[in-house]
This record gives C-alpha cells, structure tokens and sequence, in this order.
C-alpha cells in the first residue's frame, strides 16, 4: 500500500505553480505580459499559474525563469519538483494498472484506522455514503475516460460497500459538507439517485455522522472549490488525474476551509428538507 502520511513534501502541480507565479511577480510582470515574452497563449499561461495544468514540461521551467530572471538555485528547486511530482504521477498510474478496486481497499485502510473524517463534495455523494448501484454507475462512467484501467466495476463496488462498517463505529467521528448540486445533478439515473436521497437521509440518524449542505442561492463567504477529504488531520485534494495528499500547514488550511464552510451548512431537519426537496424534483 501506497504511504501517503510518509512524506511531507510530497510533490503536487500546486506547488510548481506556487514557484511559477511567484517567479512572474517578483519580476513585475503581468501575465499578458509574460505570455507575449513566451509566446504563450494567456490562457495556457494562467492554468499553468492555477495548477489547473499539470502538462507543465522541463522546457517550460527553463523558458520561465528565463523569461523572469528567476534565479538558478529557485530554477533548480522547480524542476525538482516538478521531476518528483511527474514520478508521483506515474506511481498514481502504475496504481491505477491494477484496476480500481486496489485503490479502494488501500482508501478503506485509511478509514479503519482513523479517528475523524471530514469530507466536502461538489461532484457526488461520498463513496462511504454510497448506495451499491450509485457506485456502480459512476464506476463505469471514470471506466470511460481511463479505458487502460482494468475494469471490474463488481470488485470495485463491493471494495467501496466494505467500508459502510466504519460508520457504525462509535469511536469514530463522520462529518460530511455537500454543495446542493451534489443532491440534484444526475449523474446516475433518475431511479438510482432516488434511492441513493433516500439511503442519504437515513444516515442522518447515525449518531456519529453529521450532514451539512451547502443550499443553492445564498451568499456564500468562501467559494466551494475542489473536493477534498480530511483523514484525521491528512487532507487529499481529489481529482481527475491524480489524488493529491497534503500534511502539517497544508493539511490545516483545508480543515480551515472545512471549518468556514461548515458554518454556512444547513444542518439537522433543514438537511432532511433539502433532501427531500431534491427527490421531490427528480424526473419520474
């Protein structure tokens, strides 16, 4: 299993880009004006400042920091990282070789010996909050955008179904931060999503498990990004590619994310509300 409490420093797109836009500022360059001098297209340049691109080669390093002055030593440091994050990449894919379930049994180690888990989601229904069938679909959907992964979606759901026991451990604390569109993009069938509302619902009576939704039209203080989980205090910023873990002040300032967001949850029977609104909605 893949350690991910080991290493810290642990290489992540964000970081290259941290240096990236660093560089750009102390040079004063606006990011037009750097994407003239590279010849880049504005927009190829300010995903490359976000993260949002991860296709960031050696070459394009090297170009910046000429383009910036950055320093040799900070030049250096850069592509170090960016080597470490392209190697960290590649294990993610080496992983992924060996079907999905895998990963899934590696993730319920992480859930059998924690302590406290906090979960935001803009995109589904958690997977340990997943009904079988909810998963299965959205297992054969990321089938379709990564079809050198070995497919075997019953192995896969029934990997995610094993970690339902850790909620009914008392010892441990469950606490979940839903954007409303997570209730009401169908990304399943209509039937499936209905039932998954409903399996929702009943989680609320769980002692240990805390709902929180995050309701469409208001005014929000704190703009619902990425997805990200927090075990005990590691945190894993999710995405298409890759799952990036994060640790100490890292780790921190996703649970300082959580901690905002949480206050502006509805909670309690406003939840049950929410819910019920959203199956209320769905097409027959």
């Amino acid at each position: 299993m893949t350690d991910y409490r080991a290493d810290e420093s642990q290489p992540k797109p964000f970081r290259v880009a941290d240096r990236l836009r660093e560089a750009r500022e102390a040079s004063g360059l606006q990011q037009k004006e750097l994407a003239a001098k590279l010849k880049w297209d504005p927009a190829k340049l300010s995903k490359t400042e976000s993260g949002a691109r991860t296709a960031v080669s050696e070459a394009d390093v090297r170009a910046w920091a000429k383009a910036t002055g950055m320093s040799d030593e900070d030049r250096d440091e850069t592509l170090d990282l960016l080597a470490r994050f392209k190697a960290n990449e590649k294990s993610w894919r080496e992983r992924m070789r060996h079907g999905r379930r895998s990963v899934q049994v590696q993730y319920n180690e992480l859930y059998r010996t924690l302590m406290r888990f906090r979960a935001f989601q803009t995109a589904w229904i958690p997977g340990i909050l997943q009904t079988a069938d909810y998963a299965r679909q959205i297992f054969a959907d990321l089938n379709e955008l990564d079809p050198e992964t070995p497919i075997d979606i019953e192995a896969d759901v029934e990997a995610r179904m094993a970690r339902r026991e850790f909620l009914y451990d008392s010892s441990k604390e469950f606490d979940f931060i839903l954007t409303e569109s997570v209730l009401r993009t169908l990304i399943v069938d209509s039937k499936v999503m209905r039932a998954q509302l409903v399996r929702l619902e009943d989680f609320l009576d769980l002692p240990n498990v805390q709902i929180g939704i995050l309701p469409q039209g208001r005014r929000l203080h704190t703009a619902p990004q990425s997805s990200f989980v927090l075990y005990d205090d590691m945190a894993i910023a999710e995405g298409f590619v890759i799952d990036n873990p994060y640790h100490g002040a890292q780790a921190q300032r996703f649970a300082t994310v959580f901690k905002r967001m949480w206050s502006e949850s509805v909670k309690g029977d406003a939840v049950r509300e929410v819910i019920r609104k959203a199956i209320a909605d769905l097409p027959q």
